[in-house]
């Protein structure tokens, strides 16, 4: 933070370009910890207050390996909407793949309840909530 705050005091006798280096530095090791809308916040911050080239700063950012973050709160926003978007695809898929198997079970008679909630851990109940979730998923794709 207080990197972030000497970048935009402009002190004489700071150099910006090591300054920046040192603030990507930092959010390069925490960013695993750090939530997307703070990296968003930092990038904004540094790319408003920078006070050196485009060509150095973009630079700097590959050396610390800051290239695939947001610039820009659409950006984010669009990152945002497609994790959430995977997401919810990957669970339509292992709903269906799960209510294919015990679809095929009851189609052809091959095991009844008690059989089908051991290997499959789903039991009728389970089943029937399972079909209406994935009607709602198949519902908001569209």
């Amino acid at each position: 933070m207080c990197k972030l705050l000497a970048l935009k005091a402009n002190d004489k006798d700071t150099d910006p370009e090591e300054l920046v280096r040192k603030i990507y530095q930092t959010a390069s090791q925490m960013k695993d910890q750090l939530p997307r809308d703070i990296l968003l916040l930092i990038e904004q911050f540094v790319s408003f207050y920078k006070k050196i080239s485009q060509e150095t700063f973009e630079r700097i950012k590959k050396e610390v390996n800051m290239i695939d973050y947001p610039e820009t709160i659409s950006e984010y926003y669009i990152l945002e909407g497609e994790k959430k978007g995977e997401k919810k695809g990957e669970k339509r898929g292992e709903i269906k793949a799960t209510l294919s198997i015990i679809d095929s079970l009851i189609k052809n008679n091959a095991a009844d309840w008690q059989t089908i909630a051991n290997a499959t851990g789903v039991d009728q109940q389970q089943y029937f909530e399972m079909q209406k979730e994935y009607q709602q998923l198949e519902a908001t794709r569209l």
